[in-house]
């Protein structure tokens, strides 16, 4: 069963890479980041559309991109305030992170489809289009006030319950 294909350019030579099991397709990321970001995207957007879940991932890595934020996906994922070196709750960028509540997955089937997005995004990132055009923030919609940087950033869109922002 194919699982992914890659076309990658070196040298003015196409190579066309078939990857047939999952463990050969998560060889070519970094375990952490994939973690990391599958993590994220489960808590942060596990009921929402796989696209909605894409672009969770997205402005993930289109903050490791940009240089106000950490350059890997984990640095991103658990950016929040310290002080004396310990993480404050509720003070993280990513709220799923310090809330004080366990990170492990309680849903399987939904943590599995966060981890094939996640791989998906981290091997694919450099070659497909941006679903959020560049978006570095986001908040969910539902949220009876909203951000005070959202008034101060300019509205990309919305995908089903996020808003992004640039």
């Amino acid at each position: 069963m194919l699982i992914f294909t890659k076309l990658i350019t070196s040298a003015g030579i196409l190579l066309l890479i078939s990857l047939t099991s999952l463990q050969a397709v998560r060889s070519l990321v970094d375990a952490e980041d994939l973690e990391c970001m599958a993590t994220a995207i489960y808590w942060e957007s596990k009921s929402e559309s796989t696209a909605g879940q894409i672009a969770v991932g997205q402005t993930i890595l289109n903050r490791t991109q940009h240089p106000r934020f950490p350059g890997s996906v984990c640095g991103v994922v658990k950016e929040g305030k310290h002080i004396q070196g310990l993480l404050v709750k509720d003070r993280c960028q990513f709220s799923f992170y310090c809330d004080g509540r366990s990170d492990v997955p309680r849903e399987p089937k939904a943590f599995e489809k966060a981890l094939r997005l996640s791989e998906w995004l981290l091997l694919t990132k450099d070659w497909i289009p941006d679903l959020t055009d560049g978006a570095l923030y986001y908040h969910a919609s539902w949220m009876e006030i909203w951000p005070k940087w959202s008034q101060e950033k300019r509205r990309l869109l919305q995908i089903d319950s996020h808003v992004f922002y640039q």
